[in-house]
């Protein structure tokens, strides 16, 4: 495992970087164990056991072509709800893309990027032991996909055009992850400590921004709550999110808004 030598917001935490690996998840969990802080980000090219949300997913991407990343988080450093940090980190990716690449990504609740309606990056949060990581995959250099994925993945290279190093976006990626997963908490920097005690606000609601990118907002959808195979799925309106993360629903025909937790947004939109 090597450190790379990368500039970091989170005071300093190390980045380690292994060309293959089975999971910077796993990787990541054996590092918070030996006590590594808040900050901390493992880093690899290859990954033999990425994995989704569900059980039955999988991230697969051809080595050297996916920034694939595990950030490691103490919740007592943390003054976020839980369920809202991968939104948070997802309006982390969605600004880097926009400020480093000028695109216009759209955020799916509650854990995917798009870019023009297909998934760019995808986002997975663990809670243990008082330890978060939130593992990161975001495809950036693919010029095509597998059949089984080609109308519903893209990279950052097939939409901008732009060819890069994959390991430029880490100090930036870190620098936006510390924007909105920190602007309350102790490892903020001093500058913006400061700023912010005279008044200053240097970010703001992480909430109306990403509910300025929320994938089919105002627009009515089907929606499965809960884990896909479970429950029934619903027609509504997304209209929004709360502070925790958690997605706002107007069924159809109902006056009731209704909270979910957990639950998949269709790409379809109903008819």
């Amino acid at each position: 495992m090597l450190e790379l030598k990368i500039p970091t917001p989170f005071n300093n935490a190390p980045i380690f970087y292994k060309p293959e690996t089975e999971s910077t998840m796993i990787d990541a969990r054996n590092l918070a164990s030996q006590g590594f802080p808040t900050g901390t980000l493992i880093v690899t090219s290859y990954q033999v056991a990425g994995r989704g949300r569900f059980p039955d997913r999988k991230w697969e991407s051809p080595p050297g072509e996916s920034l694939l990343c595990t950030l490691i988080l103490r919740a007592s450093d943390v003054p976020n709800p839980p369920a809202s940090l991968s939104l948070k980190t997802a309006l982390a990716i969605a600004t880097l893309l926009e400020e480093e690449f000028r695109l216009q990504p759209a955020i799916k609740w509650p854990n995917d990027v798009l870019l023009k309606e297909r998934k760019v990056a995808g986002i997975l949060a663990e809670t243990k032991d008082q330890v978060i990581l939130i593992g990161m995959g975001i495809n950036c250099m693919q010029k095509s996909f597998p059949k089984e994925l080609r109308n519903t993945a893209t990279s950052i290279r097939k939409v901008s055009g732009k060819k890069f190093e994959v390991q430029e976006l880490i100090s930036p990626l870190l620098t936006h992850l510390h924007r909105w997963l920190f602007a309350a908490s102790s490892v903020v920097s001093t500058a913006m400590s400061a700023a912010e005690s005279s008044g200053f606000s240097l970010t703001p609601s992480w909430k109306t921004e990403l509910e300025n990118r929320l994938y089919r907002r105002n627009e009515s959808v089907w929606f499965l709550p809960g884990i896909p195979g479970q429950e029934e799925p619903l027609a509504g309106t997304i209209l929004g999110i709360t502070e925790e993360g958690l997605l706002l629903i107007k069924p159809e025909g109902s006056a009731e808004i209704r909270e979910f937790a957990a639950g998949e947004i269709l790409f379809h939109t109903k008819k």
